[in-house]
């Protein structure tokens, strides 16, 4: 299990996710017409998506390593009881895995599947940066080749003040089939979790009874010193 990094001074994570959901209300309410994007870095490029798809932003938080699945999918979380799968953007982009620091934080984006409910999938990124207005005739097609990442992987690029911000296309990037399989491997993770939370529970109950009966030892050899001594007593006041 892969420990956190904590945070003491501010909460990045927090003013974030504050911003993003300001920008998602202003859109709502019409106050802004131009589409709104989450920019974050991997290994110090840029990268955009949707805000509508971001659900919250997190400090790097406790991740559980899932065995059979892919090295891009870091493993699980709990997330305030459900367990949610994550997955290391550099290393989706076949970058090699970064290390956490203060800034790392888990973008928590929630799917449309084609069949059942939305799904929640976190993204762990270097950093968070802001929220960016992009106009539509500020959208251009991205290249074919000569960027970083997979072409399927781009939406389109963004003209943000005087430069480009590549908007990923979270459908390719997170190839909900792929994900797919990692259920099973999730499933199993679960029942494993569950059987380690039932073992541990009977190793607790085993330890509380061992306590327990040493306690009973305890007040049965003091009945039986008790017993001794008065007998002791006794007799001494018998002797004399």
């Amino acid at each position: 299990m892969e420990t956190a990094v904590k945070e003491e001074e501010f909460d990045i994570a927090a003013i974030a996710t504050q911003n993003v959901e300001r920008s998602k209300e202003e859109l709502r309410v019409g106050t802004i017409d131009e589409e709104q994007f989450l920019s974050f870095s991997i290994d110090k490029d840029l990268y955009g998506i949707d805000i509508m798809h971001v659900k919250e932003i997190l400090s790097y938080t406790d991740i559980a390593r899932v065995p059979m699945t892919p090295d891009y999918i870091k493993g699980v979380m709990n997330l305030r009881g459900s367990v949610v799968p994550v997955i290391d953007l550099a290393r989706r982009f076949h970058q090699r895995g970064r290390d956490v620091t203060r800034l790392t934080c888990i973008i928590v984006i929630e799917v449309e599947q084609a069949v059942g409910e939305p799904v929640d999938i976190g993204m762990v990124v270097d950093s968070v940066d802001k929220v960016v207005s992009i106009a539509k005739t500020n959208m251009e097609k991205s290249p074919e080749f000569g960027t970083k990442i997979k072409p399927e992987f781009l939406q389109f690029m963004g003209k943000v003040e005087e430069s480009f911000v590549p908007v990923l296309n979270l459908a390719n990037v997170l190839n909900l089939d792929e994900l797919s399989k990692f259920d099973i491997a999730k499933e199993k993770f679960q029942s494993l979790e569950k059987k380690m939370k039932k073992a541990s529970e009977l190793e607790k109950s085993k330890i509380a009874l061992e306590e327990t009966n040493e306690e009973t030892k305890k007040e049965i050899n003091q009945k039986i010193t008790d017993e001794e001594n008065t007998q002791a007593n006794k007799e001494k006041v018998n002797k004399n």
